[in-house]
């Protein structure tokens, strides 16, 4: 019982950071009429350390982009057949067309996959579940199996939702700005935090 009071105590404790950390970025971008991260972080963080910080989540960024585009590679190789550096270059082009057209654009090229994502992350996970009984033993058994980095809940806790900021950064704080009402960030940080 104390290992699911844990992950418990854990998911509370993530989806309340996240929830005000993200609200926390987009009202300082708004507040700073910020145009892109790098005002968000500067301000926060002073030029040397907002300088690094700024290395540190384009570093981020293109190491997401590099993984998208070799998975988007993969699918094309393993499921169609085809050459994945055909998968690659359409995933590049998609990706470079997207930014290009702007913030907005981007919005929207998110609204149009999301649903897709979630139907298949939950399809899967009720697969999942209905197919292969998860029990509370086998999570025990996987976690004791796994050797973890953070010695507790807290510190997993922060380290998760650090993790996911630092690519998050770079679209909640110009998302900010183009939010009308400051009681919208709010209900857009707890709805991204519950996600």
């Amino acid at each position: 019982m104390s290992e699911q009071k844990n992950l418990s105590t854990l998911t509370i404790a993530a989806t309340y950071i996240g929830t005000v950390v993200s609200f926390i970025i987009m009202k300082l971008a708004k507040d700073l009429n910020a145009k892109s991260h790098l005002e968000v972080i500067k301000y926060a963080g002073g030029k040397w350390l907002g300088t690094i910080m700024d290395w540190v989540i384009t570093a981020f960024l293109f190491g997401a982009l590099v993984i998208m585009a070799a998975g988007a590679g993969a699918i094309f190789e393993e499921q169609f057949g085809f050459s994945s550096l055909l998968g690659i270059v359409i995933m590049l082009v998609i990706t470079l067309i997207t930014v290009i057209l702007g913030l907005k654009n981007i919005i929207r090229a998110i609204s149009f996959v999301v649903p897709f994502l979630l139907m298949a992350v939950l399809s899967v996970a009720l697969y999942s579940i209905f197919t292969n009984s998860i029990t509370l033993e086998k999570i025990i058994f996987v976690k004791r199996a796994v050797k973890v980095t953070a010695p507790n809940w807290f510190i997993a806790a922060i380290l998760y939702v650090s993790y996911n900021m630092v690519l998050s950064v770079a679209v909640l704080a110009p998302l900010g700005v183009i939010i009308k009402k400051k009681e919208n960030l709010l209900k857009g940080a707890i709805l991204g935090g519950l996600g």
